[in-house]
């Protein structure tokens, strides 16, 4: 994959927790006792703070004695005690929450809340050009692909990683199901054209083990930028130079300039190729030249400025354009012409 380094740094890490029971329900013969315990955040991260509350709409918790332990140790206790704070352990490593109550009434009742860390980072690559030695990512325009991989890191019982391949993977784009892309082992979603009304839109991959007991959520927001064009020089001594772009005003000097055009971030697989297309101006005039980004000018034996632009959109995504025009200052008279 293109920029692997690139995206994995540049991707944040998100560890979720996962509940093992969330809602409980205890049944008293003539009462029906329901009480749940309300998770905040909902998918804390490694080593976080995490706060449980307990919730009842049949017993009085707040004349109840509540005792919470962690891992089978009393933590905390008392009277009216609804809220419990603590914090998760590392990833893969289980920790389980009871909580007791004993009413006025008489009634004893148990909860047990048990969550195991995972964690899963997500990184996108564009489907889109960029010049050879290109030191930057390749970022993703409209009606351009997109490819998003899930890099998952669970483990089981023994603390032993479990393969990507072996999870289960459920992807949405703006909270909509990708069904086809979604299931066992399918840790990459590839959109093969954005939608060219949105600019921005949302990815979500919910992971989780195959017995269900692990389980992590990350979301990823994403927005398309414009394609732009970048015109260089090709030296007759060192060839193409990519390491400067022309900057205007540009001096004419030698008798003869090759400029040489490069797309980014266009739905393209090189520079040249039949995909894309390339309008040259000379001084506001369309001319043409044998290779389609290549354009070849010569100078005349006078002084004088002139004016060379260049406009250029893919053949099958014509929101994908662009255009750049730049100064020429000559040492004689009159501008430059076509080779």
């Amino acid at each position: 994959m293109k920029h692997v380094g690139a995206l994995l740094c540049f991707s944040l890490t998100y560890v979720a927790l996962s509940p093992l029971l969330v809602l409980a329900q205890f049944n008293i013969p003539g009462i029906t006792d329901r009480i749940s315990l309300s998770v905040i955040p909902e998918t804390p991260t490694a080593f976080e703070t995490t706060t449980i509350t307990a919730i009842s709409y049949n017993l009085d918790l707040s004349r109840a004695r509540i005792s919470w332990y962690v891992n089978g140790a009393l933590a905390d206790s008392g009277i009216g005690k609804k809220t419990f704070a603590f914090t998760t352990g590392d990833v893969g490593e289980t920790t389980t929450i009871r909580v007791v109550m004993d009413s006025m009434e008489g009634i004893h009742t148990e909860r047990i809340y048990a969550i195991t860390p995972s964690n899963v980072e997500l990184a996108w690559e564009a489907l889109t050009y960029t010049p050879p030695f290109y030191k930057g990512k390749a970022l993703f325009t409209t009606q351009s692909g997109i490819r998003i991989v899930a890099l998952p890191d669970f483990r089981d019982d023994s603390g032993a990683y479990i393969p990507p391949e072996s999870l289960i993977y459920q992807w949405k784009i703006n909270n909509k199901p990708q069904s086809d892309q979604s299931g066992y082992g399918k840790s990459t979603l590839t959109l093969p054209e954005t939608s060219v009304l949105e600019s921005t839109f949302t990815v979500e991959v919910d992971v989780s083990d195959i017995s269900n007991t692990s389980h992590t959520v990350k979301s990823l927001a994403l927005q398309s930028t414009q394609p732009f064009m970048r015109i260089y020089t090709i030296d007759p001594l060192i060839g193409l130079d990519l390491g400067h772009s022309v900057k205007a005003p540009f001096s004419f000097e030698d008798k003869e300039v090759v400029f040489y055009a490069v797309p980014y971030f266009y739905s393209t697989p090189t520079a040249s190729d039949y995909s894309m297309n390339y309008a040259w101006y000379i001084n506001g005039t369309k001319t043409l030249t044998g290779d389609k980004n290549i354009l070849t000018v010569r100078k005349t034996n006078a002084a004088g400025r002139g004016t060379i632009g260049l406009k250029s959109y893919q053949i099958s995504k014509r929101l994908q354009s662009s255009q750049i025009s730049f100064d020429v200052t000559l040492t004689k008279s009159t501008p430059p012409t076509n080779f």
